[in-house]
């Protein structure tokens, strides 16, 4: 999806826990709907720009362009974003694999719903080709605005700093990483934010965030639970974890100039403190083993927290998922291609010790066993662990030692040609 489109309704509701009871003054903000020549709401955003720069411990000379947007204008500017091919590629990419892993129905338009899901719940947007700031108007110009500027500006910080195009590009095509910084980026600014509430809002102000926020969630329409998880991992979660390492004593140029590359880390902070990098694994194909005319897509990798998500959308017994991924260390995923179209999903997993492969095996079977939208199925080539599900025919297939072939295919014949073309 477009790096700088991620909703921040979840982070703006955040806040209420963050900043209750701050007894600190209240900020003078603008208190009719802001036009070109407001200057009361000139100076609320100049004041926030101050505000958050002392909180980032960074000045600026230059600033960015700020502008405030009604509904209509916003979804005409998300259709723009939207409309951007590596936008529309990377939707794509994220609709192959995600109903391929079940976890969104196959039938889904992921563009469609995005452009519904931003258009119903963003609060505001940086976009960092063009330093610019996006704050979206819920009515009038009020605390939840001001405190989505504080958000906003500090990307702006982050970006005149650390400059997080390049840090985008450094990750580009690797799922796990991608997710990783944007969590610590959403989740750095989340924090600003939250100092920044705690710090300058009184009663008023965080009642008035509260009732914004919640107006917007009212709006937003169903997501799949897959999108909702990202999103609280990336905001709240990702805040928890920058959080933690600053009061450990690290510094934000510490964390941005070495930063996680893996979920994992996130997940486990003792993985990013103590250096735990893993080696980069690579799924060695047999191509005349593959089904006839199909073509191995990019390599990317799924980490231990969308695994974790996946079993959680399989079983609701409580903390099973985490425990089966715990023992998580590398793992790697293709989409195979038939004629163009994504047709399978192969993905391999390594995992620190055997007994923690034969766990995630186990849990996984008991979850598939009882979600309704599964049946076992008969796969001679592929081994007693198959099942119809709704993307296709899904296995998981031991390949000796701590690692594990997660397969899925159309039928049980293309099937078991992928697992034979796995080496």
């Amino acid at each position: 999806m477009p790096r700088y489109l991620a909703p921040l309704v979840a982070a703006s509701l955040s806040l209420l826990i963050a900043a209750c009871g701050s007894d600190s003054a209240s900020t003078p903000t603008a208190t009719s709907t802001p036009t070109e020549d407001d200057r009361e709401t000139q100076a609320t955003l100049d004041l926030v720009a101050d505000r958050t720069e002392e909180l980032f411990d960074l000045d600026v000379d230059d600033e960015p362009a700020i502008t405030l947007l009604d509904d209509e204008e916003l979804a005409e500017l998300i259709e723009e974003l939207l409309a951007d091919q590596e936008s529309i590629d990377s939707l794509r990419r994220d609709e192959a694999f995600y109903s391929l892993l079940g976890l969104i129905p196959a039938d889904t338009d992921l563009l469609a719903l995005y452009e519904e899901l931003l258009n119903a719940g963003v609060a505001g947007l940086y976009r960092p080709e063009i330093d610019h700031l996006y704050v979206r108007l819920f009515g009038r110009f009020s605390s939840l605005e001001e405190a989505t500027t504080s958000h906003e500006y500090a990307h702006y910080l982050q970006d005149a700093r650390y400059d997080l195009e390049a840090m985008f590009d450094e990750v580009a095509g690797d799922r796990d990483a991608e997710l990783a910084l944007r969590a610590l980026i959403e989740g750095d600014a989340t924090h600003i934010e939250q100092q920044y509430v705690a710090e300058h809002f009184n009663a008023v102000q965080l009642f008035g965030m509260g009732f914004g926020g919640l107006l917007a969630a009212s709006e937003a329409p169903e997501v799949p639970y897959v999108f909702t998880r990202e999103t609280t991992f990336v905001y709240l979660d990702g805040q928890q974890w920058v959080a933690s390492l600053l009061r450990q004593g690290y510094e934000r140029d510490e964390i941005y100039a070495d930063p996680p590359r893996t979920t994992r880390e996130l997940i486990d902070t003792l993985d990013y403190t103590d250096d735990r990098r893993r080696e980069r694994l690579e799924i060695v194909f047999i191509e005349d083993e593959l089904p006839t005319g199909w073509t191995v897509g990019e390599r990317e990798t799924v980490g231990q927290f969308i695994w974790t998500v996946w079993l959680e959308e399989l079983d609701t017994r409580s903390g099973r998922a985490g425990r089966a991924t715990d023992g998580w260390l590398v793992d790697a995923a293709h989409v195979l291609h038939e004629d163009g179209e994504p047709a399978a999903l192969v993905a391999q997993i390594e995992w620190e010790s055997v007994d923690d492969a034969v766990e995630f095996a186990e849990i996984a079977s008991e979850s598939l066993d009882d979600d309704r939208r599964y049946e076992r199925a008969d796969c001679s080539f592929c081994g007693p662990e198959t099942w119809d599900g709704p993307a296709g025919v899904l296995t998981i297939h031991p390949l000796g030692g701590a690692s594990l072939l997660v397969v899925v295919a159309p039928n049980t014949e293309e099937l078991g040609q992928i697992v034979r073309g796995v080496r």
